[in-house]
């Protein structure tokens, strides 16, 4: 017989405890519910579900229950051979088949962690060079947070000439001798790229004040430690890049690794929960855009995944699974436009058609438009002068209307531009009105 759920009292939690058992036994657990005030103290785990593939089954009090195979590898892993440990897991601590759960704990979620005694990160089983990375993460983080007064100050006048890595490498850092192949291998585990590890880690902190653990495989290193490793290879990368890559600039490691394969997931998270751990919580039209890139299996948690890191003002738009996915994201152009009195979220043109919803929808895809999130962050343009907009909102047809002022009449209309293509007539751009 299934396990079934029973519902939560109000400000309660489910805890998870993971009993002992050897390597081999299979997992077995305890479900029970706990006040989100005074809990147990426990474990958050923070992990990407995985395919839904060939699950593997798990006891859960005593019924059999379904999970993804990269969460019995965590429990697996993370299971001590003689004492319980107590963990909050999503997928077994909210009811998954029930809408109005996920929605009261979506929004707890970030006071969850919050209130976690340590925040485990899961990045996955252990492959050919993962433990080769993980050594240098810890070697790299601890030297930086030695030599951080050296490091965070930059280099003197003697040193100035130096790129980034021979500036380490000056300080006593063998940069040239690490496997930056393996670092990057790392760098781009799926557990990167999903939307909900931004609040997960973020609000643990950031750099010298985060706390938690990175754990791949058997290996394991602090979260400050991986947070200042990744520091330094980002003072590394953009120090380099600052200097350039023409003719007679040899490329040192980790630029050359960098850019032959792209900028990892990883680093694009630890940037962004560094903006989210500022002095000012951001607001969610700014996170939406900076955090396009990463994903989600439901769309909806595009938005709702970064609600625990928004301003106060943005926290009053509630989770909701129940309507499809082009009226939620209605729904939240229709709550920022009222909230803030602007039309920020609707700034910016688009790369191609929004398949979530109307074209004034936001478009959640995956690529991140640099200069829509200076335009948002910087507030470039104000021709408005400040003064709010009237907006009408039809979402049974998907229409917004907005009163504006007449600039010109139209004399053509083309169609829409999508990235790649060329225009049949180059003078298409310039001929939408006058």
């Amino acid at each position: 017989m299934d396990y079934t759920y029973e519902p939560l009292e109000p400000n309660s939690i489910r805890l998870l405890r993971l009993q002992p058992g050897e390597w081999n036994a299979p997992i077995c657990c305890e479900l029970y519910h706990a006040s989100l005030e005074q809990p147990d103290p426990y474990e958050a785990l923070s992990y990407c579900w995985g395919s839904a593939d060939n699950r593997p089954v798990i006891r859960l009090n005593t019924c059999p229950h379904l999970v993804t195979k990269n969460l019995e590898a965590a429990l697996r892993h993370l299971r001590s051979k003689k004492e319980p440990r107590t963990l909050w897991v999503d997928a077994l601590c909210i009811n998954q088949q029930s809408s109005e759960d996920k929605k009261v704990q979506v929004q707890i979620m970030d006071e969850i962690y919050r209130r976690s005694r340590n925040v485990i990160s899961w990045l996955g089983e252990a492959s050919h060079d993962s433990d080769e990375a993980m050594r240098t993460m810890g070697v790299l983080g601890r030297w930086m947070k030695d030599n951080e007064s050296e490091i965070f100050d930059g280099p003197n006048e003697d040193e100035e000439h130096l790129t980034m890595n021979q500036f380490f490498e000056a300080k006593g850092f063998p940069m040239s001798s690490q496997n930056w192949s393996a670092v990057l291998s790392l760098l781009e585990r799926p557990y990167w790229t999903r939307v909900w590890i931004i609040q997960e880690l973020a609000v643990k902190g950031f750099l010298f004040r985060s706390t938690g653990d990175i754990v791949c495989g058997t290996s394991s290193i602090s979260r400050i430690e991986f947070d200042v490793a990744c520091s330094a290879i980002l003072l590394t990368v953009q120090g380099n890049s600052a200097r350039g890559t023409g003719s007679g600039f040899e490329v040192d490691e980790p630029i050359r690794s960098f850019l032959s394969r792209g900028w990892p997931p990883g680093l694009a998270m630890i940037q962004t929960i560094s903006s989210c751990n500022g002095p000012v919580k951001p607001t969610l039209t700014w996170l939406i855009e900076v955090s396009r890139r990463f994903e989600a299996s439901n769309c909806r948690d595009k938005i709702f995944a970064l609600l625990g890191l928004v301003c106060e003002q943005d926290r009053l738009l509630e989770p909701d699974y129940e309507q499809p996915v082009s009226v939620v994201l209605m729904n939240v152009v229709e709550f920022l436009i009222r909230s803030w009195g602007n039309l920020h979220i609707l700034l910016g043109n688009r790369f191609e058609v929004n398949p979530d919803g109307p074209s004034w929808a936001p478009d959640l895809g995956s690529r991140l438009r640099g200069d829509t999130t200076l335009r948002i962050f910087n507030k470039t343009f104000k021709a408005d002068n400040g003064q709010k907009p009237t907006v009408k909102i039809d979402k049974s047809l998907g229409t917004l209307s907005c009163k504006g002022v007449l600039l010109g009449a139209t004399r053509r209309v083309i169609g829409p531009y999508v990235q790649g293509q060329k225009p049949v007539d180059g003078t298409d751009f310039l001929s939408g009105g006058h």
